[in-house]
């Protein structure tokens, strides 16, 4: 699901799921479009695609770290005091981006989804 309004990003999400469940899932989803903190969208974008099991590429998940930050300037301290410049720099260079994005912290340059492969 991809939610804008005026042509800028206010919601997205993305799910797999079997066709029995993939209506209740674009309800939810159309739902999260309409209550979204950013406002309420214009143009709401549903896409149901059929997908072989075969296709898709189970990953290990990302560790998951907390920091104990309470406020936003904290948290920014400590992002910084984390990554490497460069990559703090590409992160900081987005403005209203349209879903997820994942930097190569070897080049600092966001990589396309149709490299992942």
């Amino acid at each position: 699901m991809r939610a804008t309004r005026a042509g800028r990003h206010i919601s997205g999400a993305e799910r797999l799921s079997d066709a029995t469940t993939a209506p209740d899932i674009a309800r939810t989803l159309v739902a999260r479009a309409l209550h979204h903190p950013r406002g309420i969208p214009d143009d709401i974008h549903v896409t149901v695609r059929a997908v072989h099991p075969a296709d898709i590429r189970h990953l290990t998940d990302l560790p998951v770290t907390v920091r104990g930050t309470t406020t936003p300037a904290q948290a920014h301290a400590e992002v910084a005091r984390l990554l490497s410049p460069g990559v703090l720099a590409a992160l900081l260079g987005v403005v209203d981006l349209p879903g997820a994005l994942l930097i190569d912290a070897a080049s600092t340059s966001p990589v396309s989804s149709s490299t992942w492969g």
